[in-house]
This record gives structure tokens, C-alpha cells and sequence, in this order.
């Protein structure tokens, strides 16, 4: 029945066994049907998402010999694309004398738009909250866009993310981005306005890269006082991901490579360019997820300025919850005579996890960080590191652990750095 014949039927089947030679005959009888042939498709239940951009997504041509794995192919394509609840197809027993065979689809659409809150609060950073609102097809043809205010004592921001799927390419999506933001860090503090235009495309399961046209405005003042500048440049990203799950993997790999060259003018005119590599590695030792492995390291680079005519914000830091935890946000790196963070070219991060679940609901951490920022081009891996070792607990959702973790630097500045630093959030660490 896959091909040609959707009305095949098994008449009879005959199983003989000859024990004294080990063989086994089977006699199946079939009873093929007329062939068929994909006639019209017909849509019922679309009511925003449009129907010639359903069409897109069929793989086979009128008059094409039946094939049932497209008709499979084809709802799971409509399923992946988060539209519709539920898709499905049928087809008439008999069809007219010509041979082709009407397909109707019946659908029904999820609903496109939902809001999201967030929170998490550490000693350094302190409380910081989030709203998303997001529609899921605000054309009738899955474009997203998504706007997020987010306030918090560090940074206040509004942004929007803009997709469109299937641009130019029926694997290409089209990405714009947009923010106005307040930041007020321990290494500088003013207003950035921010917009990137790019193409991003998979080429395996795994395997997608991205270019893009990033502009940005800041006016920041730092150790070097008040400076502005208007950047602008090129964005290439190729990112690897076949972790088994986005918020909370027990098995994978996910890694990430970006170059980013930028020209600027402001203050001084300028150019340099920014590197940077992740790479996170997760392992089920025992293969039930009890205890789990997990690792990160983080490599960054930037080539074509000193560290102190560089941007504020276009610096290396590193400290805080998502970085080195038990070292305060961007104190884990150089600092002024008055223990402000300068930044740096280059940075080494290097994070390790055993995450262990004690019941479905409850989950214990032990951590080891650790790393440093350089004002050289390129790390220093042998000179001066700082770690952090912590605990930690995970209570798992629905919607991903919630995060409890308590981090100690064993690198302890007098005066500069605290006993601990506790952090709370959703997600895991990385």
C-alpha cells in the first residue's frame, strides 16, 4: 500500500515450518486495489494560518503516483511546524476512472499567541523579572515575533525577535532583532539601542549556521569615562546541537563558533574582531539519568584593539550565575585600583557539573568553575587562574529545574570578593 495501491488488502497468509531442515515458507495473499494516482488536495479548518502556505509543505505533484510515506511525511511536517494540534488526512475507498485520488486535510490550529514571566534573583545582580508576549503566525504564514521587557537592577530592556520561515529557501528562515536598553554593570553604565537583520539555515539535523548585518549604538561611561559609538559589521555563526533536551540534556553535544567583525566610529574610528567558541558535553554514565555529567568550555578572542580602546560593552567578563559562579557579575577578571572590572581581549571559562536526581521531583548539584579574563589576544592558560566550587539544587517542572545554587571562589580576594554567591533561576546552568 506505500506505493501506487492505498486500498491493498491481505486475503490470506500461510505460515509452514520444516523443523527437520530449520526453514520456514510464507504464502501471502494480496489483493492490490486500482492503483491511484494524487489527485487534488482540499484544506478544511485553516482559519489563520493560509492555505497556500500549508501547500508548501506537499511533498508529492498531481498525478504523481500514490505514496503513502509522503502522506506520513507530510502531517509530521505540519506537526513540527507548532501550528496545529492535530493534522490529519484521509482519502475515498473508490475514485473516478482517471486514477486520481483526492487527499483532504483536516486541521485544527493551536493557539498563536501567549505571554511568558520570568524571574530569578542572585546576590550579585539581584532581582531581575521578565514579560514575553509572543504571536506564532502574525502574517498566516508562521512568521513570529516575539517582544520582551525585561527589568532588573543590572539592565532594563525592551527587544522584539522577528522570524520568517521558509525565506527564499523552504529551509531558510529570515531573523530581525531589535532592543533599546539601560545597563548599569559594575564595569560601565548607559544607554545601547541594537539592530541585526540575517539568514540562518540548517544543514543536517544537527547543524545550523547563521549571517547577519548587526548595527548598534551605545553611549557608555567607564574607567575611561563617556564615550559613544556607532558599530556596524558582519555576523557568522555555525552552531552543533544534538542534545536530547533543550532545558535540561542528559546526553550530547552542543557547540558553538561566531566571528564577528565590526567597524566603528564615534570618539575614534575603529575595527576589531570578536571570536568566540563554546562547547558543552553531557553523559548518562549509568544510562537512567539518575547522575549525570556535564561540562563546558568557554574560548573567546578579539583581535584589533587594545582592551581599553575597545567599546565597554564589547570587553570580555566573566563571574556570575551563568559564567563563574561564586565570583560576583564581571568581577571574575581584572580590576581597577577601586576594584572595578576592566575587561579584557581574550577569556577562558571551564564549567563541570554531576548533576544527581534524587526523586522525579528533586535534584542535588556539585560544581567546580573556573577561568579568567586576559588583556592579551589570546588566554593565558598558564598564568593565574580563578575556580569556584558550589552546591547546588534542581526542582524539576514541567517547564524545565528551577535553579538553586550556592557558589564559594577558593580564589578569594580580600575585599574585593564574598564568602558565596547564591543564584536562583529556570534552567540549567548551561
Amino acid at each position: 500500500s506505500e506505493i501506487g495501491y492505498p486500498n491493498a488488502q491481505l486475503l490470506d497468509q500461510k505460515i509452514i515450518v520444516d523443523h527437520k531442515t530449520a526453514g520456514m515458507t510464507v504464502s501471502v495473499k494480496i489483493e492490490p486495489g486500482n492503483q491511484a494516482r494524487f489527485g487534488e488536495l482540499s484544506i478544511e479548518g485553516a482559519q489563520i494560518v493560509r492555505p497556500d502556505y500549508i501547500r508548501q509543505f506537499v511533498p508529492w505533484h498531481p498525478g504523481e503516483l500514490f505514496d503513502s510515506r509522503k502522506i506520513d511525511n507530510f502531517r509530521n511536517d505540519l506537526l513540527l511546524t507548532g501550528m496545529f494540534d492535530t493534522v490529519a488526512l484521509e482519502y475515498p475507498k473508490q475514485w473516478a476512472s482517471d486514477g486520481l485520488l483526492p487527499i483532504t486535510l483536516h486541521l485544527t490550529e493551536r493557539k498563536h499567541r501567549s505571554i511568558e514571566l520570568g524571574m530569578r534573583w542572585s546576590t550579585d545582580k539581584g532581582f531581575e523579572g521578565n514579560v514575553a508576549w509572543e504571536n506564532r503566525n502574525i502574517f498566516g504564514r508562521q512568521e513570529s515575533i516575539t517582544v520582551t521587557a525585561e527589568l532588573g537592577q543590572i539592565r532594563q530592556e525592551v527587544d522584539a525577535h522577528f522570524t520568517k520561515p521558509h525565506f527564499l529557501h523552504d529551509k531558510q528562515d529570515l531573523l530581525a532583532y531589535a532592543a533599546l536598553a539601560h545597563e548599569d554593570t559594575p564595569a560601565y553604565s548607559g544607554p545601547l539601542s541594537r539592530f541585526s537583520i540575517g539568514l540562518q539555515r540548517p544543514f543536517s539535523d544537527s547543524w545550523t549556521i547563521f549571517g547577519g548585518v548587526p548595527l548598534e549604538y551605545s553611549q557608555l561611561s567607564d574607567t575611561a569615562g563617556t564615550r559613544h559609538f556607532f558599530l556596524w559589521g558582519l555576523e557568522a555563526k555555525v552552531e552543533y546541537d544534538n542534545s536530547n533536551d533543550r532545558f535540561d540534556p542528559s546526553a550530547g553535544t552542543r557547540f558553538k563558533l561566531s566571528l564577528v567583525p565590526l567597524l566603528g566610529s564615534g570618539v575614534q574610528n575603529i575595527g576589531f574582531m570578536t571570536s568566540e567558541l563554546t562547547n558543552a558535553v553531557y553523559f548518562d554514565p549509568i544510562g537512567d539519568r539518575s547522575v549525570i555529567l556535564a561540562s563546558r568550555l568557554k574560548l573567546g578572542s578579539i583581535q584589533g584593539l587594545s582592551t581599553q580602546g575597545l567599546p565597554a560593552n564589547k570587553r570580555f567578563y566573566a563571574g556570575g550565575g551563568d559564567s563563574i559562579r561564586g565570583y560576583s557579575f564581571q568581577l571574575a577578571g581584572p580590576l581597577s585600583p577601586d576594584d572595578r572590572p576592566l575587561g579584557g581581549r581574550s577569556i577562558f571559562e571551564l564549567n563541570t557539573e554531576i548533576r544527581a536526581r534524587i526523586n522525579d521531583s528533586i535534584g542535588a548539584v556539585i560544581f567546580l568553575d573556573g577561568g579568567n579574563v586576559y588583556d592579551g589576544e589570546l588566554p593565558d592558560f598558564f598564568g593565574r587562574q580563578l575556580w569556584a566550587a558550589g552546591i547546588g539544587l534542581r526542582y524539576f517542572t514541567a517547564v524545565g529545574p528551577i535553579r538553586l545554587d550556592f557558589g564559594f571562589p577558593l580564589n578569594r580576594r580580600e575585599d574585593v570578593d564574598d564568602v558565596f554567591q547564591f543564584y536562583i533561576s529556570v534552567g540549567q546552568a548551561f
